[in-house]
């Protein structure tokens, strides 16, 4: 086949742009009802978050929470860290907030201590809904945690 300009064009090539060129309007025109169908759901104040159990570990982490040369303090930062933490651990308002955390309590009382970092407020704030809370309590933070948590909140907004 011989184009007007001269050019050879196999054969087929036309109708299979043709074909594509038909899909891609078909699904074109489809997209608005598709996108019409799709609810975004942000989290509710009033949602119940069920804490989550505990996680099966790796034999190395196992071996490092019994490490000997820990220290009382590292030995519970590190059972935080990995969620197998005993009652004990929760001993200041920083770890408890941690716990609260990684477990999803979103309402346990430590996330409100002003004693707890700024970054951990502001996360439960973020997870509670509580968008502007979080984006004026990390206001001239300018940390990689800070920029994630405030632009999660400014998007929520």
């Amino acid at each position: 086949m011989v184009r007007d300009d001269g050019r050879r064009v196999k054969p087929g090539v036309n109708k299979l742009t043709c074909w594509i060129a038909a899909a891609g309007l078909c699904c074109a025109a489809n997209l608005p009802e598709a996108f019409a169908q799709i609810e975004p759901r942000l989290p509710s104040t009033k949602e119940q978050h069920e804490p989550t159990g505990t996680p099966d570990l790796a034999e190395p982490v196992l071996r490092l929470l019994e490490a000997g040369y820990l220290t009382n303090e590292e030995s519970k930062d590190l059972r935080i860290f990995h969620g197998v933490w005993k009652e004990g651990d929760l001993d200041t308002p920083q770890r408890g907030a941690a716990a609260a955390l990684i477990r999803g309590a979103l309402d346990d009382p430590s996330l409100c201590d002003p004693s707890v970092p700024a970054l951990d407020r502001a996360e439960s704030m973020l997870r509670r809904g509580e968008f502007e809370n979080a984006v004026q309590l990390l206001e001239g933070d300018d940390s990689l945690l800070s920029i994630r948590i405030m632009a999660e909140s400014l998007e929520g907004l």
